[in-house]
């Protein structure tokens, strides 16, 4: 790719950042908004009522996200976004988004890197995707040079990217043998607590827990605590957010493993909206948190060191 091609893209990431912006000022008085932001609205709002999960907050939340970091924090990441296995290729996309704009950081370093991307079948995330190319091809028609949908794999495709836990990986392993396959691993947070957290950083804790229903690759999944702790001020803090569990889906996520926990006789922490509960594993399903115990520093850093490659 060539350096003036790539300035390009980035000054088109950068323009695009700036009227995000201008989206999320303007979000109260949507009669003002300009034909390129009234259509992302649009698309937004009617996602949110073809899927629950991605509520019109939590999609202005990632796109206040997105717009940060086109107007901040770009330029200073585009050495990371060099350093793909990838560049000027044809890449066939699949993936399965679980909260809004999630393809986000995939496309951002494809389309720098001069990749051709095509987003194959459909996701919750489709009609975001959709709209967010249709909003840059808006502030510049040469996008959609780099983007298209389509609902199989192209036979021009050079090579995939897709989620490692997708249930079409394993098949994608045995037949696309001729084509690099890239497999995202499946990630999540983890949280380490010592006792004397301040309010401010357990409120902190309490977001990363159950902003975007915890469903989030960068949502805590798991907290690590010493013998002993006591959850009180870790549950005080999450109050902020206790109105998720009149979300209908989220509900029946919480009201489930509640059941579960319960029948089985297992024991578990409850706020009357996020469950508590121990286990050695990292993934914890929604509506519920895992922690586990250490007893010193060396013992914490023993259970870590092994999961380097699971967690962000």
């Amino acid at each position: 790719m060539q350096n003036n091609e790539q300035t390009s893209f980035i000054n088109i990431l950068l323009q695009s950042g700036k009227l995000l912006g201008k989206f999320i000022r303007m979000n109260n008085n949507q009669e003002l908004f300009e034909p390129d932001l009234r259509a992302l609205h649009v698309s937004i709002v009617k996602t949110s009522q073809i899927n629950s999960w991605f509520t019109l907050d939590h999609s202005i939340t990632r796109i206040e996200y997105i717009s940060k970091y086109l107007c901040e924090s770009l330029k200073q990441d585009i050495s990371i976004h060099r350093k793909i296995p990838f560049v000027n290729k044809k890449i066939g996309i699949i993936i399965e988004d679980r909260i809004p704009f999630e393809f986000f950081p995939f496309f951002i370093t494809f389309y720098i890197s001069g990749c051709h991307q095509t987003y194959i079948g459909k996701t919750r995330d489709d009609g975001l995707i959709q709209a967010f190319v249709k909003f840059l091809e808006r502030v510049d028609s040469g996008v959609k040079n780099y983007i298209s949908f389509s609902e199989r794999i192209p036979k021009d495709t050079q090579a995939l990217v897709m989620n490692e836990e997708s249930f079409s990986a394993d098949l994608i392993r045995k037949y696309i043998k001729n084509k690099p396959v890239h497999f995202i691993k499946k990630r999540t947070g983890i949280a380490v607590l010592k006792g004397d957290e301040s309010a401010y950083q357990l409120g902190l804790l309490a977001k990363d827990v159950l902003l975007f229903f915890g469903m989030g690759k960068e949502n805590v999944k798991k907290v690590y605590i010493p013998v002993n702790y006591d959850f009180s001020n870790f549950f005080h803090a999450t109050e902020e957010y206790h109105e998720i569990i009149n979300h209908n889906k989220y509900a029946n996520n919480y009201q489930y493993h509640q059941s579960l926990y319960l029948f089985n006789r297992i024991p578990f922490l409850d706020n009357g909206f996020l469950i508590v509960k121990e286990d050695k594993s990292l993934f914890a399903p929604t509506g519920v948190l895992y922690y586990e115990t250490y007893i010193n520093q060396d013992d914490l850093n023993m259970k870590i060191s092994v999961l380097e490659d699971r967690v962000r």
